[in-house]
């Protein structure tokens, strides 16, 4: 899995990628961070399942 960062209106995100026709968007809380495992972990079972929140 990829991993792309950028600026969103000026706010550091990462992108996660792989083609797809889905989009999960993870938020975290402050003192938190982007690339925190949970976060990650969230990303690999989206993709193994079809997940829908």
């Amino acid at each position: 899995m990829k991993k792309q960062a950028l600026a969103i209106n000026g706010i550091p995100a990462i992108v996660w990628e792989e083609d797809s026709q889905k989009v999960l968007i993870a938020i975290h809380g402050n003192m938190s961070h982007k690339e925190d495992t949970v976060i990650e972990l969230l990303e690999m079972k989206q993709w193994q399942k079809d997940i829908r929140y």
